[in-house]
């Protein structure tokens, strides 16, 4: 159906960190999970009033500020939204990418069309008689109701077109039975619920040949083809987090096979999948872990760059419909609209690059690339600076073409891998006949190493662009303004 999302070899291991989760039960979306596609392995689903109404995000006045100060916000839900679910079809074995994504909305209050055209910079028509709103962000906005808004990504006009007939025909799509059940079975309260279906997803020999490479068993008298065994009965992964005083979470890790030969070192497991991913090792180290049966079950705190990591697997594909939503109850003078709006951007813009380069040591930087580059798609834009937005704009296609570069890499480091591999074997074909070993396998570390150097380079040479590019336009903006940016 489509295109998007986390590392491969490893991903019995990084799928832990996918989620966020809380105190909704899957009783109270019943009504929205009628309009969710079939086909999808991952759900989110939040309780955006609960959510506003958490004592943490009171105290941050979180909803209170949101047109003013959301770029303050490490998660950015629509203040408009009562609840939503966001479905997707994420591959494990491709960093997590989605290959789409579906969020169904409910609001508290209508928002029209046309209003969401104008805030997303994009026009209206309609499929089948039903309004729709294209965006610049690759999205479509469907109004399936006066109040229940869908929104399709990337922008394929016959998903659209199959969302809005699924509402006419109200006719059911199979949901895996592990979301089914994990949505039900959370045992802690909280706003926001995900759950991924990993089942049969795992491949025990490229876990068996990670866990080799990597360092997480060394010491243990353990194999890691039996490691992997277990790691390959993954049924899937879901979270929770409670926003209390701070972001309580709880990680549910479910296996369909005993645990027993991997508990004494589940920790370590999970904290390098997790730093590999990005996630800041001060919010693993501190985690506690218990078991419930063949499930690992983590919880601890997540900190605000945490947060803003996972929002990047929770957020809606577009939100910018919410920086409209007051603007008719009062004029609004607009070169303050501008400057205040143009900040707002900016401030934002500095928080993801800072994030970037913090994710500079992980095993998924391409991921969190091509996240970044889509979040800077996400963000609002309405009276924004033109310059800025060209900034951000042009930012966002340099990230992406980082992140192509360095898939580019290692599919290539992957075809010379096979390569030596295969010359390797010519020692068994020739070895007997006098010919013997013919060398190229011995290439194979430097084969690595060269293409993760050239990676590497490329990935610092592009964020040295960026921020020399944030310094400039700072700069620019702040002789324009005479406010400093």
């Amino acid at each position: 159906m489509y295109d998007r999302r986390l590392s491969s070899v490893r991903f019995a291991l990084f799928a832990i960190v996918l989620a966020v989760g809380a105190k909704t039960t899957f009783g109270q979306f019943d009504d929205l999970m009628l309009r969710v596609p079939g086909g999808a392995n991952s759900l989110v689903l939040i309780d955006v009033d609960a959510f506003y109404s958490s004592p943490m995000a009171m105290r941050l006045g979180w909803k209170a500020t949101f047109e003013r100060k959301w770029a303050e916000q490490p998660i950015l839900l629509p203040p408009e939204a009562k609840r939503f679910i966001l479905a997707s079809h994420l591959d494990p074995l491709n960093n997590m990418r989605s290959s789409w994504e579906v969020a169904i909305v409910d609001l508290a209050t209508p928002v029209p069309m046309n209003t969401i055209a104008r805030a997303e910079g994009g026009y209206q028509e309609s499929i089948d008689s039903t309004p729709v709103v294209w965006t610049p962000s690759h999205a479509y906005c469907v109004q399936l109701d006066d109040q229940l808004l869908g929104i399709v990504y990337p922008d394929d006009r016959q998903a659209a077109a199959r969302l809005i007939s699924l509402g006419k025909t109200g006719q059911l799509t199979p949901i895996s039975p592990y979301l089914k059940a994990a949505t039900k079975k959370l045992r802690s309260a909280g706003q926001i619920v995900m759950a991924i279906d990993l089942t049969n997803v795992a491949q025990p020999h490229r876990i068996d040949q990670a866990l080799k490479e990597s360092k997480v068993l060394e010491g243990k008298n353990v194999s890691p083809t039996a490691v992997a065994q277990v790691l390959s009965s993954l049924k899937g992964v879901t979270v929770a987090i409670n926003f209390q005083s701070q972001a309580l979470t709880e990680v549910r890790v479910d296996f369909g096979s005993s645990i027993r030969s991997i508990k004494p070192f589940a920790k370590d497991l999970v904290a390098t999948a997790m730093s590999r991913l990005g996630m800041p090792l001060e919010d693993v180290s501190a985690w506690k872990l218990s078991f419930d049966g063949d499930t690992f079950v983590f919880r601890g705190q997540l900190s605000e760059r945490g947060l803003r990591r996972v929002s990047s697997f929770l957020e809606l594909p577009t939100s910018k419909f919410s920086t409209l939503a007051k603007e008719s109850e009062s004029k609004v003078d607009p070169q303050k609209a501008t400057l205040d709006a143009s900040l707002r951007y900016f401030k934002m813009m500095e928080k993801l690059l800072d994030d970037l380069r913090a994710g500079l040591n992980t095993d998924a930087k391409i991921l969190w690339y091509e996240k970044t580059a889509r979040k800077i798609d996400q963000m609002p834009i309405l009276h924004v600076d033109d310059e800025l937005l060209a900034f951000g704009a042009n930012t966002a296609q340099a990230i992406r073409q980082t992140a192509e570069q360095g898939r580019n890499i290692g599919r290539a480091n992957s075809a010379n891998q096979v390569a030596a591999i295969a010359s390797y074997g010519n020692y068994y074909n020739n070895g007997y006949g006098g010919s013997g070993y013919s060398g190229s396998a011995q290439a194979y570390p430097s084969i690595q190493i060269d293409a993760n150097n050239a990676s590497s380079q490329n990935r610092t040479r592009g964020l040295q662009a960026m921020n020399n590019g944030l310094a400039d336009i700072r700069r620019r903006m702040t002789k324009k303004y005479q406010v400093e940016f």
